[in-house]
């Protein structure tokens, strides 16, 4: 989830602010869910192992219900990186 709201972020800052800045507060609000609920767990083998399952099931889930949108955002952003590096 803070993956694919990262890569938005960063997509949108030059191509839609007001769209970014939307998505910025919202990446605030989950920020402050996992904080609280980091703060609720006792830590644990199994805690650990849940939040490791549930990690990589989020971010499959979100690739896929995107069609990889986000890994395309990411290398759209690394070739523009690159391409500023060259000018």
């Amino acid at each position: 989830m803070h993956r694919h709201l990262a890569a938005q972020i960063a997509f949108l800052a030059s191509r839609d602010v007001t769209l970014r800045n939307l998505i910025a507060s919202i990446q605030i609000e989950e920020w402050q869910h996992l904080d609280y609920a980091a703060g609720q767990l006792t830590p644990s083998p199994v805690n650990q192992t849940i939040e490791t399952v549930v990690n990589i099931s989020t971010t499959v889930v979100i690739w896929l219900s995107t069609q990889g949108a986000v890994s395309r955002m990411e290398k759209t952003l690394r070739l523009t990186h690159i391409g500023d590096d060259a000018a």
